[in-house]
């Protein structure tokens, strides 16, 4: 099952080239935005996995081109990136030369 957000952060399945909206499936779950969303679903997945399943059968599907389709942390709180291949690249300019 591939989960993901789209519209206005809707909790959508992804069925071949359609999104079924199964956001009545996790209504119960407590929020404020959809971190809140995702971050419910993850803890408790055990829990909603089969009704996901079942609303995603029943449900009808849009398809993907009519949808803006989002990301599915809206707004991280801590983005981590590491350079790892930085120090390499600069040692080998310097190894180099600009002019060679």
């Amino acid at each position: 099952m591939k989960l993901l957000f789209f519209d206005d952060f809707r909790l959508g399945v992804l069925k071949g080239d359609a999104v079924v909206d199964v956001s009545h499936a996790v209504r119960d779950i407590p929020r404020i935005g959809p971190h809140d969303l995702i971050s419910g679903l993850i803890e408790r997945f055990a829990d909603y996995n089969r009704p996901l399943a079942e609303a995603a059968d029943r449900g009808r599907g849009i398809p993907v081109g009519q949808v803006r389709i989002r990301p599915p942390l809206p707004k991280p709180c801590n983005i981590v990136c590491m350079a790892v291949n930085y120090m390499s690249g600069r040692c080998e300019s310097v190894l180099t030369g600009p002019g060679a």
